[in-house]
C-alpha cells in the first residue's frame, strides 16, 4: 500500500508523457493564448498527453495493489475511490504549474513537432503507452529506490545522532518530555 502511495506521488511528479489520460477534454484544460506562442503549444501538447484515460490507469493498478492485501471490499473500493479523485486534481493542478516550464524548456519548433505527432494518427496511443511504460518503470524503480533510500538514511545515522536528533523534533513539537 504505501509503495502504491509512493507511486502515486512520484507519478505526479513525473514527465508530461507520465501523465497521460485518454480523449481531449477542453473542460479538463484551459487553453490560454498569451503574447509568447510556446504557452498555447505547451498547453496544446499538455492537453493531447495529460487528457488520456489515467484515472483507469490508476483504477486498475490500484486494484491490482489492494488484492493482496487484508483491506475489505467495501474499503478497497472507498481507497481506490478517493485515490483516484486525489490523482485527477494532482494532475490537473500540476499541468497548470507546468505550461511555463515546458513551454521554456522546448523551442516553439519541437513543441510544434511533439503537438504534431501527438495530433497524428498514433498519438493518443503513443501517449496512453508512454504512461504505461512510465507506470511499468515506477514500477520497476521502486524497490531500488525504497533500497537506496534506507541505505542512504542508515549512512546519514551512523554519521549523525539521528536519536538525539528525534527527540529534539519531539521536543520541539510537544511529543518529547
Amino acid at each position: 500500500m504505501r509503495s502504491l502511495i509512493i507511486v502515486v506521488v512520484m507519478l505526479a511528479m513525473s514527465a508530461p508523457c507520465v501523465l497521460a489520460q485518454e480523449a481531449p477534454s477542453e473542460d479538463r484544460l484551459l487553453v490560454v493564448v498569451e503574447a509568447d506562442p510556446r504557452l498555447a503549444l505547451a498547453d496544446r501538447y499538455l492537453a493531447l498527453t495529460v487528457d488520456l484515460d489515467v484515472d483507469k490507469l490508476m483504477r486498475q493498478q490500484m486494484e491490482q495493489g489492494f488484492a493482496d492485501g487484508t483491506a475489505t471490499a467495501e474499503q478497497q473500493t472507498w481507497l481506490t475511490d478517493q485515490m483516484t479523485g486525489l490523482y485527477s486534481d494532482v494532475i490537473d493542478k500540476t499541468v497548470i504549474e507546468m505550461r511555463t516550464g515546458v513551454a521554456e524548456l522546448y523551442t516553439q519548433r519541437e513543441l510544434e513537432a511533439l503537438v504534431a505527432l501527438y495530433e497524428g494518427p498514433m498519438g493518443a496511443s503513443l501517449a496512453r503507452k508512454n504512461v504505461e511504460v512510465g507506470m511499468l518503470m515506477q514500477e520497476a524503480m521502486m524497490p531500488h529506490l525504497l533500497t537506496g533510500m534506507a541505505d542512504v538514511f542508515e549512512k546519514y545515522c551512523l554519521r549523525f545522532d539521528c536519536e538525539a536528533m528525534g527527540a529534539a523534533m519531539a521536543k520541539q513539537n510537544g511529543l518529547g518530555r
